[in-house]
Protein backbone atom coordinates (compact mmCIF):
# COMPACT_ATOMS: atom_id res chain seq x y z
CA UNK A 1 0.00 0.00 0.00
CA UNK A 2 1.83 3.63 -0.89
CA UNK A 3 1.90 5.73 1.55
CA UNK A 4 2.57 2.65 4.30
CA UNK A 5 5.52 2.88 6.55
CA UNK A 6 7.21 -0.51 7.69
CA UNK A 7 9.35 -0.97 11.12
CA UNK A 8 12.53 -0.63 10.77
CA UNK A 9 11.97 0.15 6.96
CA UNK A 10 14.80 1.96 4.99
CA UNK A 11 13.46 4.87 2.86
CA UNK A 12 14.95 7.82 0.74
CA UNK A 13 13.29 11.71 0.78
CA UNK A 14 12.97 13.14 -2.85
CA UNK A 15 16.65 14.20 -2.33
CA UNK A 16 18.41 11.40 -1.80
CA UNK A 17 18.98 11.56 2.04
CA UNK A 18 18.11 7.80 3.51
CA UNK A 19 15.75 7.58 6.70
CA UNK A 20 15.24 4.76 9.00
CA UNK A 21 11.45 4.58 10.32
CA UNK A 22 10.75 3.32 13.81
CA UNK A 23 7.01 3.42 15.18
CA UNK A 24 6.31 5.02 18.67
CA UNK A 25 6.39 9.03 17.81
CA UNK A 26 3.80 11.48 19.09
CA UNK A 27 0.60 9.39 19.00
CA UNK A 28 2.09 6.29 17.72
CA UNK A 29 2.77 7.63 14.83
CA UNK A 30 6.70 6.93 13.27
CA UNK A 31 10.04 8.60 14.12
CA UNK A 32 12.70 8.65 11.20
CA UNK A 33 16.24 8.81 11.56
CA UNK A 34 19.59 9.38 9.78
CA UNK A 35 20.96 5.72 9.61
CA UNK A 36 23.91 6.84 11.64
CA UNK A 37 21.84 8.30 14.24
CA UNK A 38 19.87 4.95 14.20
CA UNK A 39 23.10 2.90 15.00
CA UNK A 40 24.33 4.97 17.72
CA UNK A 41 20.95 5.93 19.57
CA UNK A 42 20.25 9.43 18.28
CA UNK A 43 17.80 11.51 18.30
CA UNK A 44 15.17 11.25 15.43
CA UNK A 45 14.98 14.16 12.19
CA UNK A 46 11.71 13.49 11.63
CA UNK A 47 8.21 12.41 12.75
CA UNK A 48 5.23 12.11 10.58
CA UNK A 49 1.82 13.13 12.16
CA UNK A 50 -2.02 12.55 11.84
CA UNK A 51 -2.29 14.01 8.55
CA UNK A 52 0.41 12.35 6.46
CA UNK A 53 3.06 15.00 6.72
CA UNK A 54 7.06 14.98 8.01
CA UNK A 55 7.76 17.08 10.34
CA UNK A 56 10.77 18.28 12.19
CA UNK A 57 11.30 19.38 15.69
CA UNK A 58 7.50 20.09 15.12
CA UNK A 59 7.54 22.04 12.37
CA UNK A 60 6.29 21.00 8.61
CA UNK A 61 8.37 19.90 6.06
CA UNK A 62 7.36 20.07 2.10
CA UNK A 63 7.10 15.96 2.53
CA UNK A 64 4.57 13.88 3.01
CA UNK A 65 4.59 9.96 3.79
CA UNK A 66 3.74 9.33 0.32
CA UNK A 67 7.15 11.50 -0.47
CA UNK A 68 8.86 8.07 0.48
CA UNK A 69 10.77 5.54 -1.59
CA UNK A 70 11.34 2.42 0.15
CA UNK A 71 14.96 1.12 -0.44
CA UNK A 72 13.92 -2.30 -0.15
CA UNK A 73 16.17 -3.06 3.03
CA UNK A 74 15.62 -3.11 6.62
CA UNK A 75 17.58 -2.22 9.38
CA UNK A 76 17.92 -4.06 12.18
CA UNK A 77 16.15 -3.28 15.94
CA UNK A 78 17.93 -0.94 18.51
CA UNK A 79 18.58 -2.53 21.64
Amino acid sequence: MPGEIKECGLYALPDGRELVAERGGKYGFFKLYDPLAWEFAGPPLYETDARGFLTSLGRPTPWRVEDLKEVGRTQPRRH
